[in-house]
């Protein structure tokens, strides 16, 4: 995991990809909540360091800026 910061960024794809396969936005809380505050996806500083390694080309920072959202919603 290529984070500087250390951002769980596995770890929040798969329980953001659970999530959007079973549409519960209370488990996916739960699940989120249980990460370390500071390796949420709030903690990205979009250095865009895991967007070059990403073997999907995602726009990590962005994505993680969208979980983050929902996150708190």
């Amino acid at each position: 995991m290529p984070c500087p910061v250390d951002v769980e960024i596995p770890r929040i794809f798969g329980i953001y990809n659970q999530y959007k396969l079973n549409g519960s936005l209370r488990h996916f809380k739960r699940f989120y909540e249980m990460i370390p505050a500071d390796s949420r996806a709030d903690a990205c500083v979009s250095c865009g360091k895991c967007v070059k390694v990403c073997p999907q080309k995602l726009e990590i920072p962005k994505l993680m800026k969208q979980i983050a959202k929902e996150a708190k919603g």
